[in-house]
C-alpha cells in the first residue's frame, strides 16, 4: 500500500474535463445563484448549469444529479455541508472559477471536480467522502 495522494492537479488548459457540464451546489440557499452566474459569465462559461442539491438528489449518482436532477426545493443550507462539484469544465475555466470565487462574496465551500469514479457515487456518498478527505487534510 502506498501513501500516494488520490488528488491529481488539473492543468489550466482548454481540455474539457470528465462529466456533464455543470456545478452541483450543496449547502447554499438559492440566492447564491446570482453571484455564481456572474462569476460564470466572467470566466466565459455562462451556460454551465447551476444545480442546487435537493434532498431527493442525495440518492442519485453525481452524474444523474447533474443530468436529470431530482425535483424539489434545494435542501436547506443547514442540512448539507457547503460543497461545489465542478463538472465538464475546461481546466482553464475550473482554475479561473476557483481563483475568482472570493469575488462572489459567498462562504468558501469544499471544492471537488467530477471524475470517472465519483460520477458513479451517490451524492450522499460523495459528500461523506469529501468531508472525510477534508478532515484528513486539516489534521495533517
Amino acid at each position: 500500500m502506498t501513501n500516494e495522494s488520490p488528488f491529481r492537479p488539473i492543468q489550466p488548459d482548454d481540455e474539457t474535463r470528465v462529466g456533464p457540464r455543470g456545478i452541483l451546489i450543496c449547502g447554499y440557499a438559492p440566492d447564491a445563484a446570482a453571484p455564481l452566474q456572474t462569476l460564470l459569465a466572467q470566466i466565459n462559461a455562462p451556460e454551465a448549469p447551476l444545480v442546487f442539491c435537493t434532498e431527493a438528489m442525495l440518492a442519485q449518482s453525481l452524474e444523474e444529479a447533474l443530468t436529470e436532477p431530482a425535483a424539489g426545493s434545494p435542501a436547506p443550507p443547514d442540512k448539507l455541508p457547503p460543497v461545489m462539484v465542478l463538472s465538464g469544465l475546461t481546466g482553464r475555466e475550473l482554475h479561473t472559477f476557483l481563483e475568482q470565487f472570493d469575488a462572489a462574496n459567498l462562504p468558501r465551500p469544499i471544492f471537488a471536480a467530477a471524475t470517472t469514479i465519483n460520477l458513479t457515487f451517490t451524492v450522499r456518498q460523495l459528500l461523506i467522502a469529501l468531508l472525510q478527505e477534508n478532515r484528513a487534510r486539516q489534521e495533517t
